[in-house]
């Protein structure tokens, strides 16, 4: 795949999660995810999650699944819980 989101083609993707009808991937630049029915090798097809922290923007190293709940592990050493897509 050339390139998710609007991420440039050499960001380093740390975790691929499918959950769902959906494929997440946790980039040095956030998060992404799109639909499994989608075209997922075109750009298009994926939306970037804002994951805020109050200093920066944090790095998703992780994506965790824990019972309905979806996890970003941060490089701020931080867990943040995705609700609705944030």
């Amino acid at each position: 795949m050339e390139m998710i989101a609007n991420y440039d083609r050499y960001t380093t993707v740390h975790k691929v999660l499918i959950d769902d009808d959906n494929i997440y991937a946790a980039t040095q630049k956030g998060i992404a995810k799109a639909p499994l029915s989608s075209l997922i090798q075109n750009p298009q097809s994926w939306r970037i999650l804002p994951i805020v922290d109050s200093i920066k923007t944090p790095i998703a190293i992780n994506l965790l699944k824990i019972k309905d709940d979806l996890i970003a592990v941060v490089d701020t050493n931080k867990l943040l819980k995705l609700e609705n897509d944030t």
